[in-house]
Protein backbone atom coordinates (compact mmCIF):
# COMPACT_ATOMS: atom_id res chain seq x y z
CA UNK A 1 0.00 0.00 0.00
CA UNK A 2 1.41 3.40 -1.05
CA UNK A 3 2.12 5.90 1.72
CA UNK A 4 0.04 9.03 1.40
CA UNK A 5 1.86 12.35 1.59
CA UNK A 6 0.83 14.44 4.58
CA UNK A 7 -1.45 17.34 3.68
CA UNK A 8 0.40 20.54 2.93
CA UNK A 9 -0.30 23.68 4.89
CA UNK A 10 -1.91 26.34 2.78
CA UNK A 11 -0.14 29.66 3.34
CA UNK A 12 -1.38 33.01 2.25
CA UNK A 13 1.10 35.74 1.39
CA UNK A 14 0.54 38.62 3.87
CA UNK A 15 0.92 41.01 0.94
CA UNK A 16 -2.43 39.78 -0.35
CA UNK A 17 -4.07 40.97 2.86
CA UNK A 18 -2.17 44.27 2.77
CA UNK A 19 -3.13 45.08 -0.81
CA UNK A 20 -6.72 43.92 -0.32
CA UNK A 21 -7.07 46.00 2.84
CA UNK A 22 -5.77 49.10 1.06
CA UNK A 23 -8.29 48.61 -1.74
CA UNK A 24 -11.10 48.14 0.79
CA UNK A 25 -9.98 51.32 2.57
CA UNK A 26 -10.30 53.18 -0.74
CA UNK A 27 -13.82 51.84 -1.20
CA UNK A 28 -14.71 52.94 2.32
CA UNK A 29 -13.32 56.45 1.84
CA UNK A 30 -15.06 56.69 -1.51
CA UNK A 31 -18.38 56.10 0.20
CA UNK A 32 -17.82 57.74 3.58
CA UNK A 33 -15.26 60.54 3.75
CA UNK A 34 -14.37 60.86 7.45
CA UNK A 35 -14.61 64.36 8.87
CA UNK A 36 -13.20 63.53 12.29
CA UNK A 37 -9.38 63.42 12.66
CA UNK A 38 -9.73 60.55 15.12
CA UNK A 39 -11.82 58.58 12.63
CA UNK A 40 -9.42 59.21 9.76
CA UNK A 41 -6.27 58.43 11.74
CA UNK A 42 -7.77 55.28 13.24
CA UNK A 43 -8.22 53.92 9.73
CA UNK A 44 -5.05 55.24 8.11
CA UNK A 45 -2.81 54.15 10.99
CA UNK A 46 -4.84 51.42 12.65
CA UNK A 47 -5.32 49.21 9.60
CA UNK A 48 -1.63 49.07 8.53
CA UNK A 49 -0.61 48.61 12.18
CA UNK A 50 -2.78 45.48 12.44
CA UNK A 51 -1.46 44.30 9.09
CA UNK A 52 2.11 44.85 10.33
CA UNK A 53 1.39 42.63 13.31
CA UNK A 54 0.07 39.95 10.97
CA UNK A 55 3.09 40.28 8.71
CA UNK A 56 5.57 40.00 11.58
CA UNK A 57 3.84 36.99 13.08
CA UNK A 58 3.67 35.05 9.81
CA UNK A 59 6.86 33.30 8.71
CA UNK A 60 9.80 31.70 10.52
CA UNK A 61 12.69 33.97 9.52
CA UNK A 62 13.86 35.41 12.80
CA UNK A 63 17.59 35.24 12.06
CA UNK A 64 17.91 39.00 11.90
CA UNK A 65 16.73 41.36 14.58
CA UNK A 66 15.97 43.83 11.79
CA UNK A 67 13.52 41.50 10.12
CA UNK A 68 10.40 42.68 12.07
CA UNK A 69 11.36 46.31 11.47
CA UNK A 70 11.67 45.81 7.74
CA UNK A 71 8.39 43.90 7.67
CA UNK A 72 6.57 46.71 9.46
CA UNK A 73 8.11 49.30 7.12
CA UNK A 74 7.26 47.18 4.10
CA UNK A 75 3.68 46.80 5.29
CA UNK A 76 3.15 50.55 5.63
CA UNK A 77 4.84 51.30 2.30
CA UNK A 78 2.79 48.66 0.48
CA UNK A 79 -0.45 49.72 2.13
CA UNK A 80 -0.11 53.43 1.38
CA UNK A 81 1.34 52.88 -2.10
CA UNK A 82 -1.63 50.69 -2.97
CA UNK A 83 -4.14 53.09 -1.40
CA UNK A 84 -2.72 56.15 -3.16
CA UNK A 85 -2.33 54.27 -6.43
CA UNK A 86 -5.91 52.99 -6.29
CA UNK A 87 -7.32 56.45 -5.55
CA UNK A 88 -5.24 58.04 -8.29
CA UNK A 89 -6.12 55.42 -10.89
CA UNK A 90 -9.84 55.72 -10.13
CA UNK A 91 -9.89 59.51 -10.22
CA UNK A 92 -8.22 59.73 -13.64
CA UNK A 93 -10.00 56.70 -15.10
CA UNK A 94 -12.88 56.83 -17.60
CA UNK A 95 -14.99 55.03 -14.98
CA UNK A 96 -15.13 58.01 -12.64
CA UNK A 97 -18.62 59.63 -12.65
CA UNK A 98 -17.12 63.01 -13.60
CA UNK A 99 -14.74 61.66 -16.24
CA UNK A 100 -16.63 63.28 -19.10
CA UNK A 101 -16.35 66.78 -17.68
CA UNK A 102 -13.21 68.71 -18.70
CA UNK A 103 -10.77 70.50 -16.47
CA UNK A 104 -7.10 70.62 -15.48
CA UNK A 105 -5.55 67.18 -15.07
CA UNK A 106 -4.36 68.07 -11.57
CA UNK A 107 -7.97 68.74 -10.56
CA UNK A 108 -8.79 65.07 -11.10
CA UNK A 109 -6.17 64.06 -8.56
CA UNK A 110 -6.67 66.39 -5.60
CA UNK A 111 -7.88 69.76 -4.39
CA UNK A 112 -4.35 70.58 -3.27
CA UNK A 113 -3.58 71.86 -6.77
CA UNK A 114 -5.69 74.98 -6.29
CA UNK A 115 -4.35 75.95 -2.87
CA UNK A 116 -1.88 78.48 -4.23
CA UNK A 117 -4.46 80.06 -6.53
CA UNK A 118 -6.92 80.38 -3.64
CA UNK A 119 -4.18 81.84 -1.44
CA UNK A 120 -3.48 84.58 -4.00
CA UNK A 121 -7.18 85.45 -4.12
CA UNK A 122 -7.35 85.08 -7.89
CA UNK A 123 -9.73 82.13 -8.01
CA UNK A 124 -12.35 84.18 -9.87
CA UNK A 125 -9.88 85.08 -12.62
CA UNK A 126 -8.62 81.52 -12.91
CA UNK A 127 -12.14 80.14 -13.21
CA UNK A 128 -12.85 82.68 -15.96
CA UNK A 129 -9.75 81.42 -17.80
CA UNK A 130 -10.86 77.79 -17.38
CA UNK A 131 -14.35 78.55 -18.67
CA UNK A 132 -12.88 80.14 -21.78
CA UNK A 133 -10.70 77.08 -22.29
CA UNK A 134 -13.07 74.23 -21.37
CA UNK A 135 -16.61 75.61 -21.57
CA UNK A 136 -19.51 76.10 -19.18
CA UNK A 137 -18.74 73.20 -16.84
CA UNK A 138 -15.34 72.53 -15.32
CA UNK A 139 -14.16 69.71 -13.11
CA UNK A 140 -12.32 71.59 -10.37
CA UNK A 141 -11.66 68.68 -8.03
CA UNK A 142 -11.89 64.89 -7.85
CA UNK A 143 -15.57 65.23 -6.92
CA UNK A 144 -16.32 68.86 -7.69
CA UNK A 145 -17.57 70.97 -10.59
CA UNK A 146 -18.30 74.65 -11.19
CA UNK A 147 -20.94 75.62 -13.73
CA UNK A 148 -21.40 78.77 -15.79
CA UNK A 149 -25.01 78.18 -16.82
CA UNK A 150 -27.99 79.95 -15.25
CA UNK A 151 -30.16 76.87 -15.90
CA UNK A 152 -28.31 75.16 -13.04
CA UNK A 153 -29.36 77.74 -10.43
CA UNK A 154 -32.91 76.54 -9.72
CA UNK A 155 -32.22 72.77 -9.47
CA UNK A 156 -29.05 73.30 -7.45
CA UNK A 157 -30.09 76.11 -5.10
CA UNK A 158 -33.89 76.14 -5.17
CA UNK A 159 -36.26 74.67 -2.59
CA UNK A 160 -35.62 71.12 -3.85
CA UNK A 161 -31.92 71.70 -4.45
CA UNK A 162 -28.90 70.45 -2.60
CA UNK A 163 -27.73 71.73 0.77
CA UNK A 164 -24.46 73.42 1.64
CA UNK A 165 -21.50 71.17 0.86
CA UNK A 166 -18.73 70.09 3.21
CA UNK A 167 -16.95 73.28 2.13
CA UNK A 168 -18.81 74.95 4.95
CA UNK A 169 -17.42 72.54 7.52
CA UNK A 170 -13.97 73.73 6.54
CA UNK A 171 -14.91 77.38 6.31
CA UNK A 172 -16.41 77.35 9.80
CA UNK A 173 -13.61 75.06 11.03
CA UNK A 174 -16.18 72.50 12.13
CA UNK A 175 -17.71 74.91 14.63
CA UNK A 176 -20.20 73.04 16.84
CA UNK A 177 -22.68 75.90 16.29
CA UNK A 178 -21.94 77.51 12.93
CA UNK A 179 -23.48 80.83 11.88
CA UNK A 180 -26.63 80.65 9.77
CA UNK A 181 -24.70 80.74 6.50
CA UNK A 182 -22.83 77.57 7.49
CA UNK A 183 -25.84 75.49 8.57
CA UNK A 184 -26.05 72.54 6.16
CA UNK A 185 -29.18 70.74 7.34
CA UNK A 186 -32.35 72.11 5.72
CA UNK A 187 -34.79 71.88 8.67
CA UNK A 188 -32.22 73.32 11.07
CA UNK A 189 -31.49 76.15 8.66
CA UNK A 190 -35.21 76.93 8.29
CA UNK A 191 -35.65 77.03 12.07
CA UNK A 192 -32.62 79.27 12.58
CA UNK A 193 -33.69 81.57 9.75
CA UNK A 194 -37.07 82.39 11.36
CA UNK A 195 -35.56 84.97 13.67
CA UNK A 196 -33.56 86.45 10.80
CA UNK A 197 -36.70 86.75 8.66
CA UNK A 198 -38.42 88.71 11.42
CA UNK A 199 -35.33 90.88 11.68
CA UNK A 200 -35.64 91.97 8.06
CA UNK A 201 -39.40 92.21 7.56
CA UNK A 202 -40.95 95.59 6.59
CA UNK A 203 -41.72 96.55 10.19
CA UNK A 204 -38.13 95.89 11.25
CA UNK A 205 -36.79 97.83 8.27
CA UNK A 206 -38.74 100.90 9.39
CA UNK A 207 -36.88 100.68 12.71
CA UNK A 208 -33.51 100.51 10.94
CA UNK A 209 -34.04 103.39 8.51
CA UNK A 210 -33.17 106.14 11.05
CA UNK A 211 -30.00 104.24 12.03
CA UNK A 212 -28.88 104.05 8.41
CA UNK A 213 -29.84 107.68 7.79
CA UNK A 214 -27.78 108.87 10.75
CA UNK A 215 -24.67 107.06 9.54
CA UNK A 216 -25.10 108.25 5.94
CA UNK A 217 -25.17 111.86 7.14
CA UNK A 218 -22.04 111.24 9.20
CA UNK A 219 -20.27 109.69 6.21
CA UNK A 220 -21.29 112.56 3.93
CA UNK A 221 -20.01 115.14 6.40
CA UNK A 222 -16.68 113.37 6.91
CA UNK A 223 -16.11 112.94 3.18
CA UNK A 224 -16.89 116.61 2.55
CA UNK A 225 -14.15 117.61 5.00
CA UNK A 226 -11.39 115.16 4.11
CA UNK A 227 -10.44 116.33 0.61
CA UNK A 228 -9.00 112.96 -0.46
CA UNK A 229 -9.90 109.54 0.88
CA UNK A 230 -9.67 105.86 0.11
CA UNK A 231 -13.38 105.59 -0.67
CA UNK A 232 -13.29 101.79 -0.53
CA UNK A 233 -11.98 101.87 3.04
CA UNK A 234 -14.50 104.55 4.02
CA UNK A 235 -17.37 102.45 2.70
CA UNK A 236 -16.04 99.55 4.77
CA UNK A 237 -16.00 101.75 7.88
CA UNK A 238 -19.49 103.04 7.12
CA UNK A 239 -21.10 99.62 6.64
CA UNK A 240 -19.29 98.29 9.72
CA UNK A 241 -20.71 101.13 11.83
CA UNK A 242 -24.19 100.56 10.39
CA UNK A 243 -24.16 96.83 11.10
CA UNK A 244 -22.80 97.40 14.60
CA UNK A 245 -25.65 99.86 15.26
CA UNK A 246 -28.29 97.51 13.88
CA UNK A 247 -26.92 94.20 15.11
CA UNK A 248 -24.85 94.78 18.23
CA UNK A 249 -26.18 97.86 19.95
CA UNK A 250 -23.85 100.43 18.38
CA UNK A 251 -20.70 102.02 19.72
CA UNK A 252 -18.49 101.70 16.63
CA UNK A 253 -16.67 104.86 15.50
CA UNK A 254 -14.90 103.79 12.33
CA UNK A 255 -16.31 106.56 10.11
CA UNK A 256 -14.90 109.29 12.32
CA UNK A 257 -11.82 107.61 13.83
CA UNK A 258 -10.86 104.87 11.40
CA UNK A 259 -10.07 101.23 12.15
CA UNK A 260 -8.31 101.73 15.49
CA UNK A 261 -8.72 98.06 16.46
CA UNK A 262 -7.46 96.66 13.13
CA UNK A 263 -10.73 94.81 12.66
CA UNK A 264 -10.58 95.08 8.87
CA UNK A 265 -7.30 93.17 8.83
CA UNK A 266 -8.73 90.59 11.22
CA UNK A 267 -11.75 90.04 9.00
CA UNK A 268 -9.63 89.80 5.85
CA UNK A 269 -7.23 87.30 7.40
CA UNK A 270 -10.11 85.25 8.76
CA UNK A 271 -11.87 85.11 5.40
CA UNK A 272 -8.68 84.01 3.66
CA UNK A 273 -8.12 81.21 6.18
CA UNK A 274 -11.76 80.12 5.97
CA UNK A 275 -11.64 80.02 2.17
CA UNK A 276 -8.49 77.90 2.20
CA UNK A 277 -9.99 75.49 4.71
CA UNK A 278 -13.04 75.17 2.49
CA UNK A 279 -10.91 73.56 -0.22
CA UNK A 280 -10.11 70.60 2.04
CA UNK A 281 -12.90 70.56 4.64
CA UNK A 282 -11.41 67.97 6.96
CA UNK A 283 -8.35 70.21 7.44
CA UNK A 284 -10.39 72.69 9.47
CA UNK A 285 -10.35 70.43 12.51
CA UNK A 286 -6.57 70.16 12.38
CA UNK A 287 -6.07 73.91 11.94
CA UNK A 288 -7.82 74.61 15.22
CA UNK A 289 -5.29 72.39 16.99
CA UNK A 290 -2.29 74.41 15.75
CA UNK A 291 -1.19 77.00 18.34
CA UNK A 292 -1.72 80.53 17.06
CA UNK A 293 -3.52 79.46 13.88
CA UNK A 294 -6.81 81.05 14.90
CA UNK A 295 -5.48 84.04 16.84
CA UNK A 296 -6.96 86.65 14.50
CA UNK A 297 -10.35 84.95 14.49
CA UNK A 298 -10.35 84.79 18.28
CA UNK A 299 -9.76 88.55 18.40
CA UNK A 300 -12.81 89.14 16.24
CA UNK A 301 -14.92 86.74 18.32
CA UNK A 302 -13.78 88.57 21.46
CA UNK A 303 -14.87 91.88 19.91
CA UNK A 304 -18.25 90.42 18.98
CA UNK A 305 -18.72 88.84 22.39
CA UNK A 306 -17.97 92.12 24.17
CA UNK A 307 -20.49 93.97 22.01
CA UNK A 308 -23.02 91.21 22.57
CA UNK A 309 -22.69 91.33 26.35
CA UNK A 310 -23.05 95.12 26.29
CA UNK A 311 -26.18 94.87 24.16
CA UNK A 312 -27.67 92.16 26.40
CA UNK A 313 -27.13 94.31 29.46
CA UNK A 314 -29.02 97.17 27.81
CA UNK A 315 -32.13 95.02 27.49
CA UNK A 316 -34.80 95.36 24.83
CA UNK A 317 -34.92 99.17 24.64
CA UNK A 318 -34.97 99.20 20.85
CA UNK A 319 -36.06 96.76 18.20
CA UNK A 320 -32.74 96.32 16.45
CA UNK A 321 -31.60 93.13 14.72
CA UNK A 322 -30.29 91.70 17.99
CA UNK A 323 -33.81 92.09 19.41
CA UNK A 324 -35.00 89.59 16.80
CA UNK A 325 -31.99 87.23 16.77
CA UNK A 326 -32.17 86.85 20.55
CA UNK A 327 -35.98 86.64 20.38
CA UNK A 328 -36.39 89.31 23.04
CA UNK A 329 -40.05 89.47 22.06
CA UNK A 330 -40.46 85.83 23.18
CA UNK A 331 -42.11 84.51 19.99
CA UNK A 332 -40.16 81.24 19.85
CA UNK A 333 -41.34 78.32 21.97
CA UNK A 334 -37.89 77.90 23.47
CA UNK A 335 -35.25 80.52 24.30
CA UNK A 336 -32.53 81.02 21.70
CA UNK A 337 -29.29 79.54 23.14
CA UNK A 338 -26.60 82.13 23.82
CA UNK A 339 -24.01 80.37 21.59
CA UNK A 340 -26.44 80.59 18.65
CA UNK A 341 -26.95 84.31 19.23
CA UNK A 342 -23.17 84.85 19.42
CA UNK A 343 -22.55 82.86 16.25
CA UNK A 344 -25.21 84.72 14.29
CA UNK A 345 -24.13 88.09 15.67
CA UNK A 346 -20.67 87.56 14.19
CA UNK A 347 -22.33 86.88 10.84
CA UNK A 348 -24.14 90.23 11.06
CA UNK A 349 -20.78 91.99 10.77
CA UNK A 350 -19.04 89.67 8.32
CA UNK A 351 -21.88 89.23 5.83
CA UNK A 352 -23.60 92.55 6.34
CA UNK A 353 -20.71 94.98 6.08
CA UNK A 354 -18.16 93.78 3.53
CA UNK A 355 -20.66 92.75 0.86
CA UNK A 356 -22.47 96.09 0.82
CA UNK A 357 -19.18 98.00 0.94
CA UNK A 358 -17.98 96.08 -2.12
CA UNK A 359 -21.03 97.02 -4.19
CA UNK A 360 -20.86 100.67 -3.09
CA UNK A 361 -17.17 100.86 -3.93
CA UNK A 362 -17.65 99.27 -7.34
CA UNK A 363 -20.63 101.49 -8.12
CA UNK A 364 -18.71 104.68 -7.41
CA UNK A 365 -15.66 103.49 -9.33
CA UNK A 366 -17.82 102.89 -12.40
CA UNK A 367 -19.68 106.19 -11.97
CA UNK A 368 -16.56 108.28 -11.43
CA UNK A 369 -14.91 106.72 -14.45
CA UNK A 370 -17.86 107.89 -16.57
CA UNK A 371 -18.86 111.42 -15.61
CA UNK A 372 -21.85 111.41 -17.97
CA UNK A 373 -23.47 108.59 -16.02
CA UNK A 374 -22.65 110.30 -12.73
CA UNK A 375 -24.35 113.52 -13.85
CA UNK A 376 -27.32 111.62 -15.22
CA UNK A 377 -27.81 109.91 -11.86
CA UNK A 378 -27.39 113.22 -10.03
CA UNK A 379 -30.10 114.78 -12.21
CA UNK A 380 -32.53 112.00 -11.31
CA UNK A 381 -31.81 112.37 -7.60
CA UNK A 382 -32.26 116.16 -7.82
CA UNK A 383 -35.70 115.67 -9.36
CA UNK A 384 -36.94 113.83 -6.29
CA UNK A 385 -34.87 115.35 -3.47
CA UNK A 386 -33.77 118.96 -3.69
CA UNK A 387 -30.52 119.95 -2.01
CA UNK A 388 -30.89 120.21 1.75
CA UNK A 389 -33.99 118.01 1.77
CA UNK A 390 -33.94 114.84 3.84
CA UNK A 391 -33.69 111.75 1.66
CA UNK A 392 -36.13 109.02 2.69
CA UNK A 393 -37.35 105.81 1.06
CA UNK A 394 -40.47 107.57 -0.24
CA UNK A 395 -39.35 107.96 -3.86
CA UNK A 396 -36.85 105.11 -4.22
CA UNK A 397 -39.38 103.00 -6.12
CA UNK A 398 -39.62 105.74 -8.77
CA UNK A 399 -35.88 106.22 -9.21
CA UNK A 400 -35.28 103.81 -12.05
CA UNK A 401 -31.81 104.99 -13.03
CA UNK A 402 -30.61 104.72 -9.43
CA UNK A 403 -31.75 101.10 -9.31
CA UNK A 404 -30.28 100.46 -12.76
CA UNK A 405 -26.88 101.72 -11.61
CA UNK A 406 -27.00 99.62 -8.44
CA UNK A 407 -28.06 96.49 -10.34
CA UNK A 408 -25.33 97.01 -12.91
CA UNK A 409 -22.70 97.36 -10.18
CA UNK A 410 -23.93 94.13 -8.56
CA UNK A 411 -23.90 92.39 -11.95
CA UNK A 412 -20.28 93.32 -12.60
CA UNK A 413 -19.09 92.73 -9.03
CA UNK A 414 -21.26 90.20 -7.20
CA UNK A 415 -20.01 90.18 -3.60
CA UNK A 416 -19.63 86.36 -3.68
CA UNK A 417 -18.09 85.93 -7.14
CA UNK A 418 -17.46 82.19 -7.24
CA UNK A 419 -20.83 81.12 -5.89
CA UNK A 420 -22.04 78.92 -3.06
CA UNK A 421 -20.85 75.31 -3.00
CA UNK A 422 -23.61 72.70 -2.67
CA UNK A 423 -23.90 68.91 -2.46
CA UNK A 424 -26.37 66.20 -1.52
CA UNK A 425 -26.10 65.69 2.22
CA UNK A 426 -26.95 61.98 2.26
CA UNK A 427 -25.21 59.13 0.39
CA UNK A 428 -28.07 58.13 -1.88
CA UNK A 429 -27.42 57.52 -5.61
CA UNK A 430 -30.96 58.69 -6.37
CA UNK A 431 -29.94 62.20 -5.29
CA UNK A 432 -28.01 62.82 -8.49
CA UNK A 433 -29.43 65.82 -10.35
CA UNK A 434 -29.75 67.38 -13.74
CA UNK A 435 -28.24 70.83 -13.29
CA UNK A 436 -29.29 72.47 -16.51
CA UNK A 437 -28.00 70.19 -19.27
CA UNK A 438 -25.51 68.43 -16.99
CA UNK A 439 -26.13 65.30 -14.92
CA UNK A 440 -24.24 65.63 -11.65
CA UNK A 441 -24.04 62.41 -9.60
CA UNK A 442 -24.54 62.18 -5.86
CA UNK A 443 -21.34 62.73 -3.96
CA UNK A 444 -20.34 65.70 -6.12
CA UNK A 445 -19.92 69.23 -4.83
CA UNK A 446 -21.24 71.77 -7.33
CA UNK A 447 -21.46 75.53 -7.54
CA UNK A 448 -22.69 78.11 -10.01
CA UNK A 449 -20.12 80.72 -10.98
CA UNK A 450 -22.00 83.94 -10.17
CA UNK A 451 -19.43 86.27 -11.71
CA UNK A 452 -19.24 84.00 -14.75
CA UNK A 453 -22.98 83.99 -15.47
CA UNK A 454 -23.26 87.72 -14.74
CA UNK A 455 -20.69 88.49 -17.43
CA UNK A 456 -21.64 85.77 -19.91
CA UNK A 457 -22.75 87.34 -23.22
CA UNK A 458 -25.36 84.59 -23.49
CA UNK A 459 -27.08 86.25 -20.51
CA UNK A 460 -26.29 89.95 -20.84
CA UNK A 461 -25.54 91.60 -24.17
CA UNK A 462 -24.31 93.88 -25.53
CA UNK A 463 -21.32 95.01 -23.46
CA UNK A 464 -21.29 92.14 -20.92
CA UNK A 465 -18.09 93.43 -19.26
CA UNK A 466 -19.05 97.11 -19.36
CA UNK A 467 -20.95 99.27 -16.87
CA UNK A 468 -24.10 100.01 -18.90
CA UNK A 469 -27.06 100.74 -16.59
CA UNK A 470 -29.36 101.34 -19.55
CA UNK A 471 -29.68 97.59 -20.07
CA UNK A 472 -32.00 97.49 -17.04
CA UNK A 473 -34.15 100.32 -18.39
CA UNK A 474 -34.39 98.66 -21.81
CA UNK A 475 -35.43 95.41 -20.15
CA UNK A 476 -38.26 97.24 -18.34
CA UNK A 477 -39.38 98.98 -21.52
CA UNK A 478 -38.54 102.41 -20.11
CA UNK A 479 -36.22 103.40 -22.97
CA UNK A 480 -35.66 102.18 -26.49
CA UNK A 481 -32.96 99.64 -27.20
CA UNK A 482 -29.98 101.25 -28.98
CA UNK A 483 -28.95 97.99 -30.68
CA UNK A 484 -30.87 95.65 -33.02
CA UNK A 485 -33.45 93.64 -31.10
CA UNK A 486 -31.73 90.32 -31.73
CA UNK A 487 -28.50 91.59 -30.18
CA UNK A 488 -30.06 92.58 -26.85
CA UNK A 489 -30.00 89.81 -24.25
CA UNK A 490 -31.15 90.32 -20.67
CA UNK A 491 -31.57 87.06 -18.74
CA UNK A 492 -32.82 88.13 -15.31
CA UNK A 493 -32.73 84.55 -14.00
CA UNK A 494 -28.95 84.75 -14.37
CA UNK A 495 -28.77 87.73 -12.00
CA UNK A 496 -28.15 86.41 -8.48
CA UNK A 497 -26.15 88.99 -6.47
CA UNK A 498 -27.98 87.91 -3.29
CA UNK A 499 -27.68 84.19 -4.09
CA UNK A 500 -30.86 82.15 -4.58
CA UNK A 501 -33.39 79.92 -2.85
CA UNK A 502 -33.79 79.14 0.86
CA UNK A 503 -30.16 80.06 1.46
CA UNK A 504 -30.34 83.44 -0.27
CA UNK A 505 -29.16 86.55 1.54
CA UNK A 506 -31.72 87.32 4.22
CA UNK A 507 -30.35 90.85 4.60
CA UNK A 508 -31.23 91.93 1.05
CA UNK A 509 -33.77 94.61 2.18
CA UNK A 510 -31.18 96.28 4.41
CA UNK A 511 -28.47 96.09 1.75
CA UNK A 512 -30.73 97.78 -0.81
CA UNK A 513 -31.69 100.47 1.70
CA UNK A 514 -28.02 101.24 2.36
CA UNK A 515 -27.11 101.18 -1.33
CA UNK A 516 -29.93 103.52 -2.36
CA UNK A 517 -29.71 105.98 0.51
CA UNK A 518 -25.92 106.19 0.53
CA UNK A 519 -25.67 106.64 -3.22
CA UNK A 520 -28.42 109.26 -3.26
CA UNK A 521 -26.83 111.37 -0.53
CA UNK A 522 -23.25 111.21 -1.81
CA UNK A 523 -24.11 111.86 -5.46
CA UNK A 524 -26.43 114.74 -4.57
CA UNK A 525 -24.30 116.47 -1.94
CA UNK A 526 -20.66 115.86 -2.92
CA UNK A 527 -18.35 116.49 -5.83
CA UNK A 528 -16.28 113.34 -6.32
CA UNK A 529 -13.43 112.57 -8.72
CA UNK A 530 -10.92 109.76 -9.05
CA UNK A 531 -7.61 110.99 -7.64
CA UNK A 532 -4.97 112.03 -10.19
CA UNK A 533 -2.51 109.23 -10.92
CA UNK A 534 -4.90 106.43 -10.04
CA UNK A 535 -4.28 103.60 -12.52
CA UNK A 536 -7.90 102.40 -12.46
CA UNK A 537 -6.89 98.94 -11.25
CA UNK A 538 -10.12 98.49 -9.30
CA UNK A 539 -11.12 95.11 -10.75
CA UNK A 540 -7.52 93.89 -11.03
CA UNK A 541 -7.08 94.48 -7.29
CA UNK A 542 -9.96 92.22 -6.27
CA UNK A 543 -9.19 89.18 -4.13
CA UNK A 544 -11.71 86.35 -3.98
CA UNK A 545 -11.91 85.00 -0.43
CA UNK A 546 -15.54 83.87 -0.61
CA UNK A 547 -16.44 87.57 -0.70
CA UNK A 548 -14.48 90.15 -2.67
CA UNK A 549 -11.66 91.82 -0.76
CA UNK A 550 -11.09 95.24 -2.25
CA UNK A 551 -8.08 97.34 -3.07
CA UNK A 552 -7.79 101.10 -2.67
CA UNK A 553 -10.08 103.59 -4.40
CA UNK A 554 -8.46 107.04 -4.03
CA UNK A 555 -11.05 109.77 -4.56
CA UNK A 556 -11.05 113.57 -4.26
CA UNK A 557 -14.02 114.76 -2.20
CA UNK A 558 -15.55 118.16 -1.57
CA UNK A 559 -18.98 119.69 -0.92
CA UNK A 560 -21.01 120.07 -4.09
CA UNK A 561 -20.35 123.38 -5.77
Amino acid sequence: MRNLDPPREVSVDPMVFIVSSALLTHLYFKRYEPQSPTHALSILLGVPSLLSLLNVCVGQDCASVLSPTWKILGTFITYFTTLIGSITAYRVSPFHPLAKYPGPFAAKLSKLWIFYIVWTGKTHEYYAHLHEKYGDIIRTGPNEVIIRDHAAILPLMGTTGWGKSAYWLGRTMHAPIPPLIGVRDGPTHAKRRRTWNRGFNPAAMREYEPMVHKRVLELTEVLAQRGQVDLSAMFGYYTFDVMTDIGLGGGSTMISKGDTEDLSHILDAGMRAATLMGQIPWAGRYLKAIPGATTTLKRFWAFTRAKLIHRQNEGSKKKDLFYHLADEEGIEKQPIPAPVVLSDSSLVIIAGSETTATVLSSLFFYLLRDQEKFERLRAEIDRFYSRGEEITVEHFGEMHYLDACINEAMRLSPPVPSGSNRSALHPDPSLGKMLGPYYIPEGTAASVNFLGIHRDPKNFSPFPNTFWPDRWLVAKGLIQCPVPEGEFVHETSAFVPFSFGPGACVGKPLALLELRMTTAYLVRDLDLKLAPGYKETWEADWRDYLTIQRGELPVLTSPRA
